[in-house]
């Protein structure tokens, strides 16, 4: 009798696993589309102005290339779920290779933090979401 019980059990736990792994993939599909819009809302202010942050006319044009190449994921390894924030790369036809320059700065240029102010955005609300879910899950486990 107790056997079938803990079997019993251990298939409800099992179906609610897969039924939370599921919720916080969609969720996670939405953090990963609101983490691009941020960086690259964040990379159109920072670059995409007439003027520089250094106060010059920008004489030069822009190609979109950078804010195009800005992307995220969301990577699944054994139990580990990663949602990644990149720019960089190939983007319409050429190799975006400045975007780390841009991002964390080099010689004398300050860093933009372009996607690290997008993490840090998205982060804040991470942290109370993912409470309220792993709360509203987990009670109807028991």
């Amino acid at each position: 009798m107790a056997k079938k019980k803990l079997d019993k059990f251990v298939k409800a736990t099992q179906k609610q696993a897969r039924e939370i792994t599921k919720e916080l993939e969609r969720y996670l599909l939405g953090v990963k589309f609101s983490l691009e819009e941020k960086g690259k809302r964040n990379a159109t202010n920072d670059f995409y102005q007439t003027v520089t942050r250094s106060g010059k006319t920008r004489d030069y044009p822009l190609t979109g290339r950078l804010r195009n190449s800005i992307n995220a994921r969301i990577k699944t390894k054994s139990n580990d779920v990663e949602v990644i924030l990149q720019a960089g790369g190939l983007s319409g036809g050429g190799n975006v290779n400045y975007a780390g320059a841009l991002e964390f700065g080099h010689g004398r240029m300050k860093p933009f933090f372009f996607l690290g102010r997008a993490v840090q955005a998205e982060q804040k609300s991470l942290k109370k979401d993912l409470q309220k879910f792993l709360k509203v899950e987990l009670r109807d486990l028991v």
